[in-house]
């Protein structure tokens, strides 16, 4: 057989062979590249997964609410969602620590007699601030600014600053409050700091009732609002001339829902971290959902119906209900387990009080009733004690009022609170076994309340019988108290109420600096309420927020779990966030196992494939 030389043609056969060789090799070689391509993406797939680190280098928190702020003037907005929103992006000369305590804020420390802050006779306060301050635009905080703010408030919203006198600057960081009497609230007073620089380019009026204060908002607090987009959301960026604690976070979205299902769904995908006001069905369906934590707790709010017990001639409210005895004997026809079990699914507390339990410590403003002063249902209760005070019944069984007519009270209820309709309807049913006829009307929020707040000219002439809403209080329940004396009706004070002996302890409570020595006459007050029953507190609903704990660490168990993780006075929820990085590095764990695994089994071919090859070209060679 003829032998061939190294350099020799091969064979047909041979060729083949080598052809497919490097087809193969090709291939693997491709599926090689594949894997790296695979490998270095992965980083990708992990940046533009549902992450608060993205690949620039921002750390976003979003937030979704059901609720949007009504404006960013604090002179002119009054929903709870813009009371969220101002701290974080405004100073105040303090802020609200644990148990709502007061803390150093843009002052350096709380003024008390012992450091000089405080006059002997309680009337003069002088707060030190701190000199590395400064506005989101680089302007120096000073006491100028404050001063110019609180003075503002003097001249446009007087009851804000009840016995305030004077506000001056002392020097560059000394602000003097002056007093006509001693100020009890003074250290809780809610007032954000506004930049002079650019709001005393309007007029006061201008400030006070039509300035929109849109974005980009001027501030000191630790991140500035950058765009409201309205009915969407709100943005945030991280103040980089913020004087304390440097958040992680470098960014906030705030969106706003419409849909309580979506928002769920939202955090259960990633799309936001945290969801403020979560309703009651959506927040069982949560609790059962890995990686996210749910938080029911009670705040400063408390649902009520209240009582038109005004005595303008201009009101058409119910005589009935300007009798004390009659409001009184209603609470025996309250069944407030139900209602939290009803209207909130169980995630509520029966309330008797508008000084909610579980916010305060040393002292506890809170007043409980004992076992025996609590109001139960209990119909024969209510029937004698609305006898004794001259309703009778009628041969029909219709409660008849002192003119021996049938009663016949207007029960209002507020559309975009389903839970006060349940507890309306409910309420109208416990009043019908009493005799008394009801009209349940919903209205809208504007109408509702044109009603009570109703004026025909500068006359208050509320028009209403009995209102089922909610409201949440100060974080100084002085502050809450003392919005109910008479001087307060048509402004604060709901019901129209008014009281003697109420309106002389206010008095007392709020030239009381000592919180202890002030506990008492609270705790008065909150007794003098409950008899009298202008309004009849029903429960504390609990706040349900729901957060990411797969994404995010640092929530905190703020007051022992009775305070929120966000939608809060208090901004150190935010300073103490931080990404987690298992957020990040497991979906580029996943990828890099997908790739390593591809790479492995194309090795492996290859091998196969070139030995299977060398033994083949062996046996034609052969």
């Amino acid at each position: 057989m003829k032998q061939s030389s190294g350099t020799s043609e091969p064979s047909g056969a041979g060729r083949r062979a080598r052809v497919f060789s490097v087809r193969v090799v090709s291939v693997v070689t491709a599926l090689i590249v594949a894997c790296v391509v695979v490998l270095s993406g992965a980083g990708i797939a992990g940046a533009s997964s549902p992450s608060p680190s993205a690949s620039n280098g921002k750390v976003v928190l979003r937030i979704g609410s059901l609720e949007e702020p009504d404006g960013l003037n604090w002179f002119t907005a009054y929903s709870n969602a813009s009371y969220y929103v101002w701290p974080l992006t405004y100073d105040f000369l303090l802020g609200y620590g644990e148990e709502s305590k007061a803390v150093p804020g843009l002052a350096t420390e709380l003024p008390s007699q012992e450091n000089g802050g405080i006059s002997a006779d309680g009337k003069v306060w002088t707060y030190r601030l701190r000199d590395n301050a400064r506005w989101d635009d680089g302007q120096p905080v000073t006491a100028d600014d404050v001063a110019f703010t609180f003075n503002l408030t003097l001249d446009q919203a007087p009851s804000r600053l009840t016995f305030v006198e004077d506000v001056e600057a002392v020097d560059a960081h000394t602000v003097r409050i002056t007093c006509s009497r001693p100020k009890a609230d003074l250290p809780r007073l809610y007032v954000p700091i506004l930049p002079k620089h650019v709001w005393e380019k309007l007029t006061p009026a201008e400030a006070a009732t039509r300035f929109a204060n849109e974005p980009p908002i001027v501030g000191s607090g630790p991140f500035k609002i950058v765009e409201w987009k309205h009915g969407s959301y709100l943005r945030f960026k991280r103040n980089p001339y913020y004087w304390g604690k440097k958040p992680t976070i470098s960014e906030i979205v705030w969106s706003f829902y419409k849909n309580a299902n979506t928002l769920v769904e939202d955090l259960k995908l990633g799309s936001v971290d945290v969801a403020v006001g979560v309703e009651a069905n959506e927040f069982h369906r949560l609790s059962e959902t890995p990686g996210v934590q749910t938080w029911p707790f009670v705040y400063y709010n408390w649902d009520y119906v209240c009582f038109n017990c005004s005595d303008s001639k201009l009101s058409t409210g119910h005589p009935a209900l300007r009798d004390w005895r009659f409001r009184n004997a209603l609470n025996y026809a309250i069944d407030r387990e139900k209602l939290c079990d009803i209207a909130y699914r169980g995630l509520a507390e029966p309330g008797y009080t508008i000084v909610p339990p579980k916010q305060w410590n040393d002292p506890d403003f809170h007043w409980e009733p004992t076992a025996e002063q609590a109001y139960r249902l209990d119909f024969s209760r209510a029937d004698q004690l609305l006898t004794q005070a001259g309703y009778r019944k009628d041969v029909t069984g219709k409660r008849l009022d002192k003119q021996h007519k049938p009663i016949k009270l207007r029960v209002f209820a507020q559309t975009d609170q389903p839970a006060a309709q349940t507890e309306a309807r409910l309420l109208c049913g416990w009043l019908e076994e009493l005799g008394i006829d009801t009209d349940l009307q919903v209205l809208g929020a504007a109408a509702l309340s044109g009603a009570v707040w109703n004026f025909k000219g500068d006359q208050y002439a509320p028009d209403f019988d009995l209102e089922l809403n909610n409201w949440m209080g100060s974080v100084d329940p002085t502050i809450t108290m003392s919005f109910f004396t008479t001087s307060g009706i048509g402004v604060f004070n709901e019901p129209g109420w008014s009281h003697a002996e109420y309106d002389k302890v206010v008095s007392q409570m709020l030239t009381t600096i000592d919180p202890h020595a002030r506990k008492p006459l609270i705790d008065k007050l909150q007794q003098i309420m409950y008899q009298q029953s202008p309004w009849i507190v029903l429960t504390h609903p609990y706040y349900l927020e729901a957060f990411s704990t797969d994404r995010w660490t640092g929530w905190p168990e703020a007051n022992n779990g009775h305070d929120a993780p966000i939608a809060t006075y208090s901004i150190n929820r935010y300073l103490d966030l931080r990404p987690l990085e298992t957020s990040t590095t497991q979906s580029e764990s996943n990828m890099s196992l997908i790739a390593l695994i591809i790479l492995v089994v194309a090795v492996l071919v290859v091998v196969a494939i070139v030995v299977f090859l060398r033994r083949r070209k062996l046996g034609i060679e052969e």
